[in-house]
C-alpha cells in the first residue's frame, strides 16, 4: 500500500499540491528525455566509429563478413528499440491523461518513478555495450578453430543474444513496475508483462540451445529476426497508441 498523497481535506490544497507535483515530474521527465536521446546519439556514434575503425585499420585480418553483417543488422535493431523508447516516453507525457495521473500521485511515488526511470535508461544503454567489438589484444586466441582464418570476435554469439534478451526482459519488467507506481492503464501493464514473458522464453532458448546452434548462422539470424519483430510490434502496439493520444490532445488543446 502506498501512503495517501494528501493529508488535508481542502480541495483547493489538493489541487495546488497536485499541480506542483505534476509540474515537478514534467520537468524531471524532460531531463529523462534528454538522457534517452543522449544514449541513442552516443550509442550510434561510439559503435559506428568502432566498426568503421575496425574495418579500415584491421583489413589485414581475414574478416568474417557474414558475422560483420550480422552485427550491423543487430546494431540497427538496437537503434530501432532505443528510438522507440525516446518516442514513446516523449509521447506519453504529451497527453492529458498523464497530467491527471501525475496530479493524483504522492511525492513517494514520484521519487520511485524517477528511480525506475533511471534504471530504464541504464538498461536501454546496455545493448550498445554488447555490440562493441573490444580490443585486439588477444587476437591470436580469437580465431575460430573449426573455420581457419575467421575472426571470431565479429560473430554474434549465443551468449551475446542471451544477455541482450535478459536486458530486454529486465527493461520491460521495470517499465511494468513504473506503470504500477504511476497508476497507468491496465493495457500498458499487460503489454509489458507479455513482452517480459517473450524475452524470458528467448533468453531460455539462447541459453539452452543445442551445440550445433552456436556454429549455425541461421539460428542466430532467427533470434535477431524475432527480436526485430518484437521491437517493431512495440511501435505498432504501444508507440502508435501513445503518439495518437498526444496528437488528439494537441488538437483538443488548440
Amino acid at each position: 500500500m502506498w501512503p495517501s498523497c494528501y493529508t488535508g481535506n481542502a480541495n483547493n490544497n489538493k489541487n495546488i499540491r497536485g499541480n506542483t507535483l505534476n509540474n515537478l515530474y514534467k520537468n524531471v521527465a524532460g531531463r529523462i528525455e534528454d538522457l534517452i536521446l543522449a544514449i541513442v546519439a552516443l550509442g550510434i556514434l561510439v559503435v559506428s566509429i568502432e566498426y568503421i575503425q575496425f574495418y579500415l585499420y584491421h583489413r589485414e585480418l581475414n574478416l568474417d563478413t557474414h558475422g560483420f553483417i550480422q552485427r550491423i543488422v543487430l546494431f540497427l535493431v538496437v537503434i530501432l528499440f532505443t528510438s522507440y523508447y525516446f518516442l514513446a516516453y516523449s509521447a506519453y507525457f504529451s497527453h492529458n491523461d498523464t497530467d491527471d495521473n501525475l496530479s493524483n500521485l504522492c511525492s513517494l511515488r514520484l521519487i520511485t518513478m524517477y528511480i525506475l526511470d533511471l534504471i530504464q535508461v541504464t538498461l536501454a544503454a546496455l545493448p550498445y555495450a554488447i555490440l562493441l567489438i573490444g580490443t585486439l589484444s588477444s587476437a591470436p586466441d580469437q580465431f575460430n578453430s573449426w573455420k581457419p582464418g575467421e575472426f571470431i570476435a565479429l560473430k554474434i554469439s549465443l551468449n551475446q543474444m542471451h544477455l541482450l534478451f535478459v536486458i530486454m526482459m529486465c527493461w520491460h519488467l521495470v517499465v511494468y513496475a513504473w506503470y504500477m507506481v504511476a497508476s497507468g492503464d491496465q493495457s500498458s501493464k499487460r503489454l509489458h508483462l507479455g513482452y517480459t514473458a517473450c524475452y524470458v522464453l528467448l533468453a531460455m532458448q539462447s541459453a539452452y540451445a543445442p551445440q550445433w546452434a552456436e556454429k549455425s548462422p541461421f539460428f542466430v539470424w532467427g533470434l535477431i529476426g524475432v527480436y526485430m519483430l518484437l521491437v517493431l510490434s512495440l511501435y505498432l502496439s504501444k508507440g502508435k497508441q501513445d503518439v495518437q493520444r498526444a496528437i488528439d490532445f494537441g488538437k483538443h488543446a488548440a
